[in-house]
């Protein structure tokens, strides 16, 4: 919440240096580099999520609205699901399980779209395979498949309806055939849709869910209410982790950002929405490096690592990405960032002057 606020929406960057920046770095390690962080205030959509939430406490133990999955089949599975579902949560109000989801863009105008105007414009109205809902993933590996910006959002899961094989089984050329859910509303008695999935065909696009039983790679959240959603966040990661783009994806630079908008009285610019970083410089010595390092988001985790191995300006250009790993970096979106010091990287050459 923002305070003293007044407008419906309003946006500003979070500095890497923030604890919010460093937990959705770590989060987000599986689906690639954090570059930027916009934190979203909508008070429309948070007056309604709240009212959702408190609607849900008056309901959600009554017997009417309790799971019952021994009318459909394979209710073991079904209730299992159910369990596993809830049992992601990442925040609870009160007793209301709220999950954290993602939903990748590829394109930053309609990230910014949807955290103003709400998820309703993006509801399947053309046949979703598991419902004519708004979709989202818990999984920011998945989401980070459908684009480089990635709206973090709170999402209301006391009652989800999990998706089987047997509602969508796989049949392959031809996969969106015999889907039990396509095009339809939520299941009756129910507030969502939980899909287990996993990519049945290299090459292709076709996720669904496994075997009965068996693991899951990734999940799909299918909502039908956007008063049980929230954005509270867009996260920009143009570099994704190997392997796991399945459609093409833009890395351009942020394009026609929307106009400055102002938070306590303070104005929100472009750079301010871009990570700030100083170039390598040939001319630095060790503690020079360290600071580095720490412009890059990475705070105090590899201070003492460059400190023992005396590494200067000079010595970056023989850091790899395997010899950051030799020195303890373990995380793929750090060893990235790290490896990006070297002459011919991302960082403009230019700047190795004084």
């Amino acid at each position: 919440q923002v305070p003293g606020t007044t407008d419906t929406f309003k946006s500003c960057s979070v500095h890497f240096t923030h604890p919010m920046y460093a937990q959705l770095r770590n989060e987000l390690s599986s689906a690639g580099d954090l570059s930027s962080l916009t934190c979203v205030y909508n008070s429309t959509h948070r007056n309604r999520f709240f009212e959702s939430v408190a609607l849900m406490h008056k309901r959600f133990k009554k017997p009417q609205f309790q799971p019952n999955f021994t009318k459909f089949s394979f209710p073991d599975e079904r209730e299992r699901l159910s369990k596993f579902c809830k049992a992601k949560s990442t925040k609870h109000t009160g007793e209301i399980p709220i999950l954290r989801v993602y939903h990748g863009v590829d394109d930053w105008n309609k990230a910014n779209e949807i955290c103003d105007n709400g998820f309703a414009a993006l509801q399947r109205t053309d046949g979703g395979w598991y419902g004519a809902g708004m979709y989202f993933t818990t999984s920011p590996q998945y989401a980070r498949m459908y684009g480089r910006w990635l709206v973090v959002a709170f999402v209301i899961v006391v009652n989800p309806f999990p998706i089987i094989e047997d509602d969508a089984p796989y049949i392959g050329p031809e996969p969106d055939q015999n889907l039990h859910f396509k095009g339809k509303g939520c299941q009756g008695g129910y507030d969502c849709h939980y899909v287990p999935v996993e990519l049945k065909q290299a090459g292709t696009w076709h996720f669904f869910p496994p075997p009965i039983g068996q693991q899951h790679q990734h999940d799909e959240v299918v909502m039908f209410q956007e008063s049980h959603i929230l954005p509270i966040c867009i996260a920009d990661c143009p570099y994704a982790v190997p392997g796991i783009s399945q459609v093409p994806i833009h890395h351009q630079p942020v394009q026609n950002l929307p106009t400055p908008v102002s938070i306590h009285n303070h104005q929100v610019t472009q750079s301010e929405l871009e990570p700030t970083v100083v170039a390598p410089r040939q001319n630095w010595g060790c503690e020079d490096v360290v600071e580095w390092a720490k412009s890059l988001g990475l705070g105090e985790d590899y201070s003492d690592a460059i400190r023992r191995a005396g590494i200067t300006g000079p010595m970056l250009s023989l850091m790899t990405e395997d010899v950051w790993k030799q020195m303890g970096v373990k995380r793929w979106g750090d060893v990235r960032l790290l490896a990006r010091g070297r002459p011919g990287s991302n960082w403009l050459d230019s700047a190795s002057s004084p």
